[in-house]
C-alpha cells in the first residue's frame, strides 16, 4: 500500500496567458484563474509484475482547473 499527501500555494492569482506560432500557425491561450490553495492526496498499491513494478493510485483534490477525482497507473522497468 502507498500513499501521498501534497498541500501547494499558488502565489499569482492566474495562470498566465500563453501565445506563440509553430509552422506558420499562431495561438493564443487565455490566462484562467487559479485557486490560491489546494490539497492532493492518493492511495494506492504497488507490487512486483514479474521482474518489473507495477503501482495503482487514486487521486484526488480539493481543487484545480484539472478534474477533482483521477486513476493513476505506472509500470516501471529497470534496463
Amino acid at each position: 500500500m502507498v500513499a501521498n499527501l501534497e498541500a501547494a500555494h499558488a502565489f499569482s492569482d492566474d495562470a498566465g496567458a500563453i501565445s506563440g506560432s509553430l509552422s506558420g500557425t499562431t495561438f493564443n491561450v487565455a490566462s484562467t484563474q487559479v485557486q490560491d490553495d489546494w490539497v492532493k492526496a492518493g492511495v494506492g498499491a504497488e507490487g512486483m509484475v514479474g521482474k518489473c513494478k507495477g503501482t495503482l493510485m487514486l487521486n484526488g483534490t480539493t481543487s484545480s482547473g484539472l478534474p477533482t477525482a483521477w486513476l493513476a497507473a505506472s509500470y516501471q522497468m529497470n534496463f
